[in-house]
């Protein structure tokens, strides 16, 4: 093709395999025979997504997509097809993409362009897809006919719950309440900040010290996994959590630091907790050559980082 009209071919192909047209993320989507279709344009290149939640393709992907006869036989080369990663380190092994960028949609004609997706379904047909849709994700009783993206993969719905859906939330956005798992959530945080503060104190009971760039790393790094742990258990989510997590964070990190200072002030004199405990906040913090409010900073950018994990988890967007 010479210069395509991608909008008029996105258009054809949503016709002749029935997609519909997400206008918020401006692709299309659908089912055809039972597999997802997921095609959007990026620049001027063209991307297809085909996925089945029973499809194995591990193997084809050792072997390069060499196992899709059916494309194989047209005149889209096999080697154009890439698999995804999920996150960092998952590989997708049910589904495959193709890319089409200019230089690709220039070697083939309009009609070889329509024709791959129907290609590409029936080689993962032969890979485990199965041939008839599964069944709706929302009522589990009727067989789907819509692909729908949410919570990070692929859901279905049938008709009538798709109906509904549009009309309960037309703008793709669905809320719902998931209940704080309290009884976790408090072994969580006593279990974290015991260990967080042993931790945070040990590493100050050496007599030579140690390197002042871990101790400053160190809070930052323990409260993004405390965060983390917390979000982990908690499921649900609230802002009185996060202050009640963060207060235990820096709590552990003032525990630490003043089981630091008084072992510091034992190798020089007898000092009882009582008086390391106000020496540490009428002298130490106040010092502004001290480190102490830097190791209260890194905590709390810790926190920062981590509210990334105590985000509420009672939104789903779909398309």
């Amino acid at each position: 093709m010479h210069q395509p009209d991608l909008h008029g071919l996105l258009e054809a192909l949503a016709q002749k395999y029935k997609l519909r047209y997400v206008e918020e993320e401006k692709r299309y989507t659908g089912l055809h025979s039972a597999v997802v279709i997921d095609v959007w344009q990026h620049g001027k290149s063209v991307y297809m997504y085909f996925f089945s939640p029973t499809a194995h393709l591990t193997d084809v992907f050792l072997e390069k997509f060499k196992g899709f006869s059916n494309l194989a036989q047209t005149a889209i080369p096999v080697e154009w097809l890439q698999w995804r990663s999920l996150g960092e380190s998952t590989l997708d092994t049910q589904g495959c993409l193709l890319e089409l960028d200019p230089a690709r949609l220039a070697a083939i004609s309009e009609d070889e362009f329509l024709g791959a997706p129907e290609a590409i379904v029936a080689d993962l047909h032969s890979y485990g897809a199965a041939l008839e849709p599964p069944d709706c994700s929302l009522c589990h009783s009727a067989k789907s006919t819509y692909p729908l993206f949410a919570n990070y993969g692929y859901q279905f719905a049938c008709q009538q719950c798709f109906d509904k859906l549009r009309d309960f939330a037309p703008d793709g956005v669905v809320k719902y309440d998931i209940p704080i798992r309290w009884k976790q959530v408090a072994m969580t945080l006593a279990l974290w900040s015991a260990a967080f503060t042993f931790f945070w104190g040990l590493i100050q009971q050496g007599e030579n010290g140690i390197d002042g760039r871990f101790l400053l790393v160190a809070p930052f790094a323990g409260s993004i996994f405390f965060c983390r742990a917390v979000g982990g258990a908690a499921q649900g989510m609230s802002f009185s959590l996060r202050v009640l997590t963060v207060t235990c964070i820096l709590f552990s990190i003032l525990a630490g630091n003043i089981w630091g200072f008084h072992t510091a002030v034992l190798r020089q004199a007898e000092i009882t907790w009582a008086q390391a405990i106000e020496l540490y906040f009428t002298a130490v913090i106040p010092d502004p050559q001290g480190s102490a409010g830097w190791f209260l900073l890194g905590g709390l950018a810790g926190s920062w980082v981590g509210f990334g994990f105590l985000k509420k988890q009672n939104v789903v967007k779909y398309r």
